[in-house]
């Protein structure tokens, strides 16, 4: 079996998500990014050229694994968390999910910090590089978020 290393992978509104058939703007992009610049009051303002809608998280792990590592990488998430998580990115992409240990309480406090060291740590010693941090609000399952 031979494994194809990917390098680049792009992805266009056309091959992945939902666009406007018709001639008029897709609103959706433009309803997103007005609502993430309210809520979240980004120094440089969300643009809803950037802005990609996808099928669901699924589908949205799915190009983030491929967009963001190689196949073996890692991708750093806290526990507990969704569980599908390592399918999603792994199944196609062959991705891996290392896991900070956390107590549900501490998903968006400084202590957490700690827990990422050390699984970034565990990781690359296991030969796993790390190339992304995961960081899912609102918490799913504890349901905590941050603003």
């Amino acid at each position: 079996m031979i494994l194809q290393k990917y390098t680049q992978v792009t992805f266009t509104e056309d091959s992945v998500g939902y666009g406007s058939s018709s001639s008029t703007p897709n609103r959706l992009p433009k309803a997103v990014a007005s609502h993430l610049n309210n809520i979240l009051k980004p120094l440089s303002p969300i643009e809803p050229e950037t802005v990609i809608v996808a099928s669901g998280i699924t589908a949205i792990g799915s190009m983030l694994s491929f967009t963001l590592a190689e196949p073996t990488d890692g991708i750093l998430v806290s526990r507990p968390v969704y569980g599908r998580f390592e399918l999603d990115y792994g199944v196609e992409a062959d991705v891996q999910i290392v896991y900070a240990d956390t107590d549900p309480e501490e998903a968006f406090t400084p202590a957490v910090v700690d827990k990422y060291e050390a699984a970034l740590k565990r990781a690359e010693e296991n030969g796993t590089k790390v190339r992304a941090v995961l960081i899912v609000n609102p918490h799913n399952p504890v349901g905590k978020y941050h603003l």
